[in-house]
Formats: structure tokens, C-alpha cells, sequence
């Protein structure tokens, strides 16, 4: 086995952290507040800011606000990408909530 060019580590290290952030094992999750910990988990389900909001009993402003931090520590681009790096129960939590949005109660 020959020895790593320049950058191959990194690349590897990269590589390895991006592995441990897809299985929910995000060390920047505990960075967040439980304030933000609470809004990413329905906002990772599909729920809008103003739908949050109104079950947090907060303003719009507020969890926009508090979406915009959870993305900015997560290193996020879309709030799309926070479902993977959510830990296992919080993630089943989202996937409990989005199943209950796209089959509501009659």
C-alpha cells in the first residue's frame, strides 16, 4: 500500500465525517438550543415555519429565526438536509410527524 498523497487524508477524514453525520451522529446537534433542537425535528418532518409556530405557540418570525440558526450550525444549505443529522429518536419523531401530516385524522 502506498503512502497518501497530499490532501488524500483530508479527503478521507471528510469522507469519514460526512459517513457519521448521514447516520445521525451529528456533533453539532448538541450545539444547537433546545429551543432549536425542538423546531428542526418538524421542520425536518415537512412542516412549514407558520405551522411550527403555531404548535410552539411563538411567532413566525421567531422559529425563522431559529430555523435560519439550525441551518447555519449544521453547515446547511436546505432544510431538506437536516433529517439525517437528527439522532435516531428524534429522527423517528420526524417520521412520525410526517406520517401523521400526509394521513390526518378525519
Amino acid at each position: 500500500m502506498s503512502a497518501p498523497r497530499d490532501g488524500e487524508s483530508s479527503r478521507e477524514d471528510a469522507h469519514a465525517t460526512a459517513l457519521n453525520l448521514t447516520i445521525g451522529e451529528s456533533p453539532a446537534w448538541d450545539e444547537l438550543t433546545f429551543a432549536e433542537q425542538e423546531v428542526a425535528v418538524p421542520v425536518a418532518a415537512g412542516l412549514t415555519n407558520t405551522a411550527i409556530a403555531v404548535r410552539r405557540g411563538t411567532s413566525s418570525r421567531t422559529v425563522d429565526s431559529q430555523v435560519a440558526s439550525v441551518l447555519s450550525k449544521l453547515m446547511l444549505a436546505s432544510r431538506r438536509d437536516i433529517m439525517p443529522l437528527l439522532p435516531v429518536a428524534e429522527r423517528d419523531r420526524a417520521d412520525r410527524e410526517a406520517r401523521r401530516r400526509s394521513h390526518p385524522a378525519h
